[in-house]
């Protein structure tokens, strides 16, 4: 049975790429009885039959390990949060390092976080990474590492995102990020939510070091319950600290966000912003998967707030989060009906396929 479905996968993998459509494509899964193309992702790279503007394929179910990617390819998986779906989520198991521009990962899981740059390489462009779920942290390697055009789209970011260096020219839309943001520079940070549960040894903030940035559209919410009592006596929360750095000096727009930030601890310069000291349970509804907990409820302060009438948050603005990850525009089956037996020497398979097209 457990062959029949991955052949039917692979069948629905084999209807995204025709010789008309696309001109290279390759199947990758680390299990040898998948008859796939390769077996990991290094292996696909090393490939002299793997050129620059090929797809990769991560089968469904399929574990394989990061890697340098040293070609200018697009990687796509199954997506992910896939609980009681047939087709699993495609798994990266370890860090994924880019060293070179012009990359696309879509609808991965990726366990070992991302690092752009090795300390040869300089001045990476044009990188990607939408629908995917990254556990553990993203940074680059030293200042020349991104140059530009670095973005993540309606991903789930597990960890912090630290770049010890600045990074120039990111953008950051419509994610889940379960931690901090540090050291960026002229970066697009919008319609995200920021949930960061710090006082981490590096920063009580949800947002610092950031300059010459546009954030608008966020919910940013430090979850960090703890207190300190100033010297006149009042009561400071943690929960205060969501972005450092709001002075002109910094040369930041912020504009539109909700935050964890109490009206009485407001940014004088920056009055344009919701400071209603929110917690989780005021902004959303808190209940589903990993990341339909992030809808609005009813009443939340975040509905309409936004630019251009958008809500803040991930599900508005100009990437719409997409639940689960699901590539676009690659059929997927979510529903399949196999018999145990056969009937007159035939075994009747129901699939029920269906694409992502938004």
């Amino acid at each position: 049975m457990r062959r029949i479905l991955l052949l039917a996968l692979v069948s629905v993998a084999l209807l995204l790429c025709s010789e008309d459509v696309c001109a290279r494509s390759w199947r990758i899964n680390s299990s040898s009885e998948a008859k796939a193309d390769f077996t990991s992702l290094s292996e696909a790279l090393k490939s002299l039959e793997v050129f620059n503007g090929d797809t990769l394929y991560l089968d469904s179910g399929c574990f394989v390990s990061g890697t340098s990617i040293n070609k200018s390819v697009t990687i796509i998986g199954t997506g992910f949060n896939l609980a009681g779906s047939p087709v699993k989520e495609a798994v990266i198991g370890s860090t994924l390092t880019i060293t070179t521009s012009n990359v696309k990962v879509e609808g991965c899981v990726i366990n070992g976080g991302v690092t752009f740059g090795n300390g040869s390489t300089q001045n990476i462009v044009d990188v990607t990474f939408e629908r995917c779920r990254i556990l553990g942290r993203i940074n680059n390697y030293s200042d020349d590492a991104i140059r530009g055009s670095v973005k993540f789209l309606s991903c789930f970011l597990g960890d912090d995102i630290d770049f010890h260096h600045l990074a120039n020219d990111l953008v950051i839309s419509n994610c889940i990020i379960r931690g901090y943001l540090m050291n960026l520079n002229s970066a697009t940070i919008t319609n995200n939510v920021i949930v960061y549960n710090g006082k981490d040894s590096k920063t009580d903030y949800a947002l610092m070091s950031i300059k010459n940035s546009s954030i608008s559209n966020n919910i940013i919410i430090n979850t960090n319950t703890k207190y300190l009592v100033n010297t006149d006596q009042t009561v400071f929360y943690y929960k205060n600290n969501t972005i450092q750095n709001t002075t002109p000096a910094s040369n930041n727009s912020i504009v539109r966000n909700v935050l964890s930030t109490a009206a009485e601890y407001a940014f004088p310069n920056y009055p344009d912003n919701k400071f209603i000291g929110a917690a989780l349970e005021d902004v959303f509804v808190m209940e589903g998967g990993i990341d339909a907990i992030y809808e609005l409820k009813e009443g939340s302060p975040a509905l309409g707030y936004g630019t251009n009438g958008y809500d803040c948050g991930i599900f508005s603005g100009p990437y719409p989060f997409v639940l689960s990850g699901r590539p676009r525009l690659v059929p997927y089956i979510y529903e399949a009906t196999i018999p145990n037996q056969s009937t007159d020497g035939k075994l009747n398979i129901t699939l029920k396929i269906k694409s992502q097209n938004e």
